[in-house]
């Protein structure tokens, strides 16, 4: 009786070759999981964005200018919240295209204006938000007085991180 069945020295001789085949490693397990991730991680922030946008909007529909202006004549809680919304699209694209270049000059001027443009920004809402007493005694449970302290806060935040990163980049670059 003579036995069929293929050991590992017919399967691999000196004139013949067996592959097998292997995935490239961009497409092994963990990374088909990591960019799994990133997709989902990149829509949940554009989800984040459009929310946030919109309430912006309807904080400011709800609460009209002249409504704060009748109340309170020095604010101008209304003009921050929209000046933040058209500056979102403006300034922040002209930030990202300098951070872009390739030269180092110009990304270190964008951490400049991005820190400028972030403690100009925190600033004014904490003019409008804490030091104007009207505006906090009689629009604090708005919609428009509430975004206007989360704004402040993120533009707090990112003052704090632009200053950093400039920080870092003007010592140990």
């Amino acid at each position: 009786m003579t036995d069929n069945r293929l050991n590992d020295t017919d399967l691999y001789t000196p004139t013949q070759r067996v592959y097998r085949y292997r995935f490239p490693n961009s497409l092994d397990n963990f990374s088909i999981k990591s960019s799994i991730l990133v997709v989902f991680s990149i829509l949940i922030l554009l989800g984040l964005l459009a929310a946030y946008l919109t309430f912006m909007v309807i904080s400011l529909i709800k609460t009209s200018n002249e409504d704060i202006k009748l109340i309170c004549p020095n604010s101008n809680l209304w003009a921050y919240m929209l000046v933040i919304l058209i500056s979102m699209f403006t300034i922040n694209i002209g930030i990202v295209k300098l951070e872009k270049s390739k030269k180092d000059d110009l990304k270190i001027f964008s951490k400049i204006v991005t820190f400028i443009y972030s403690v100009s920004l925190c600033s004014w809402g904490y003019y409008e938000l804490v030091d104007n007493d009207c505006a906090e005694t009689n629009f604090d449970t708005t919609l428009i007085y509430q975004f206007a302290f989360v704004n402040m806060i993120i533009y707090l935040f990112a003052a704090f991180i632009s200053f950093s990163v400039l920080t870092y980049r003007m010592i140990c670059v």
